[in-house]
């Protein structure tokens, strides 16, 4: 696999939340547009990744350069245990507070779309043929470090993970728009399955079929 030799790649800890949340802000300027949240702080972000760190501690990797986060994959095998960690850990309620004390920098016009849009990922979950815990669920990198293999790199780590718990598939889910990651996840194994609606348009559902570990052949 070639990639860039001035990254290095390691899996993230709590303190690295704010890190990755920055990465998404800069390579998702369009999806701030849409919910109407130019003033989202990397906090929000911050706090979505935190309870499938908790979760699966170990389901997070980061790129770094210099030791700037740069990019970043959440790989969780079990993706149904995310909202059970939300509960079980308090983490609502923190976001709940964050929320009405300003601190996410979105008012309740963002949110009730942001709901919507988490409501309508429901139904991806009954489409035919994709069903699979095991999702690269979040995958990013700094638009200043792109076109030089780390989302690839990334997702590699990712897919190795579900490798070494024995998981069986993997399962992800791309705007039809973004050329770019849909074409890297098609050269590394996914294919369509199916597509469902949120409120800002289509997301194309992909899956892969996972070798063992020690059988994945370069792609």
């Amino acid at each position: 696999m070639s990639t860039d030799t001035a990254i290095t790649y390691r899996t993230a800890t709590k303190r690295d939340l704010l890190g990755a949340a920055q990465v998404y802000l800069r390579a998702f300027p369009d999806s701030l547009e849409e919910l109407h949240t130019p003033n989202l702080q990397p906090l929000a972000i911050a706090d979505v990744l935190l309870p499938a760190i908790v979760s699966e501690p170990d389901c997070l990797f980061v790129a770094e350069d210099g030791g700037k986060i740069v990019g970043y994959c959440l790989s969780p095998a079990y993706v149904g245990r995310i909202a059970r960690a939300a509960v079980l850990h308090g983490i609502i309620f923190t976001w709940a507070w964050h929320f009405l004390t300003g601190r996410y920098g979105m008012g309740f016009r963002s949110l009730w779309a942001v709901l919507g849009d988490k409501l309508s990922f429901r139904g991806a979950d009954r489409a035919p043929n994709a069903d699979c815990p095991s999702r690269i669920l979040s995958i990013a990198v700094d638009p200043a470090y792109q076109g030089r293999g780390l989302g690839k790199a990334l997702l590699r780590l990712g897919m190795d993970r579900f490798r070494r718990l024995g998981m069986t598939c993997a399962r992800l889910e791309v705007r039809p728009a973004n050329v770019g990651a849909k074409g890297l996840y098609l050269r590394n194994g996914f294919r369509d399955v199916g597509q469902f609606q949120d409120t800002r348009g289509a997301w194309d559902i992909m899956m892969a079929d996972l070798a063992p570990e020690g059988e994945a052949r370069e792609a």
